[in-house]
């Protein structure tokens, strides 16, 4: 079906652990922050719900780009007011990208 693949990313608080579900069919099946340092109510939010939603059904053809309203199939959300944060996990799925192609997908 696919892969589920945890990484580390840095924010503004450090380091924050992600997973990212990869389907088959080259789209990402969701996101989900593990932990966090972030400082809350602004870089915590990667751990709510509409910030893991922007990522389902997006495609891993190439890297992704941060949008605060993504529409395209190769954007996912920036948060407001957490630039950082919003920057360390979308550097961490791409490089997640990066690996899928180069090692799992030969």
């Amino acid at each position: 079906v696919g892969y589920g693949i945890n990484y580390l990313a840095y924010g503004y608080g450090g380091a924050f652990k992600n997973a990212i579900g990869v389907l088959n069919d080259g789209t990402m099946a969701g996101f989900r922050n593990i932990s966090n340092s972030e400082t809350p109510g602004f870089g915590s939010h990667i751990s709510e719900p509409e910030y893991a939603e922007s990522y389902v059904g997006k495609s891993i053809e190439g890297p992704l780009k941060g949008n605060k309203d993504p529409q395209a199939d190769d954007e996912i959300m920036m948060m407001t007011g957490a630039t950082i944060t919003s920057k360390g996990a979308l550097e961490g799925v791409n490089k997640v990208i990066d690996f899928y192609h180069k090692e799992l997908v030969k």
